[in-house]
């Protein structure tokens, strides 16, 4: 028997998914996996707030004017905020231990704005955090 307690969106987000990380252009597939938190999890949740609320001080005028600077921004706080580790990553031909600190550098760099599309792609989408439905 299922229990619906253990289905909730919040608790499948919170114990989030690997997602295998592809390069840009045309290196396709890496071996690169992040351990990626649903955006339903309260960590993530708090980050969007925290991020709205500072936004929310800012002049009206300069909000509209970048509204790609500040969705950019905000993708980064959420993706920050939402992957708790990786594996097989190699920075300048060495091993890369995860830290939030690491990461929270790398995604605010252009250089690894892919990374950042991936996780806000793969972390806002539930059906990430499911099983796949069987055809048989």
């Amino acid at each position: 028997m299922a229990d619906l307690f253990e289905m909730g969106t919040v608790r499948a987000s919170e114990r989030g998914a690997d997602l295998e990380i592809l390069g840009p252009g045309n290196v396709g597939k890496t071996d690169v996996v992040f351990e990626v938190l649903g955006f339903d999890a309260e960590v993530v949740v708090q980050a969007a707030r925290e991020f709205d609320r500072v936004e929310a001080k800012r002049p009206a005028e300069d909000r509209e004017k970048d509204t790609d600077t500040v969705r950019i921004r905000r993708d980064i706080a959420l993706a920050t905020a939402a992957v708790t580790g990786w594996s097989n990553v190699q920075m300048k031909g060495k091993d890369a231990e995860f830290t939030p600190e690491l990461w929270a550098e790398m995604a605010a760099d252009p250089n690894y704005r892919f990374l950042v599309r991936q996780v806000v792609a793969f972390g806002g989408n539930l059906g990430s955090f499911f099983p796949k439905a069987s055809t048989d």
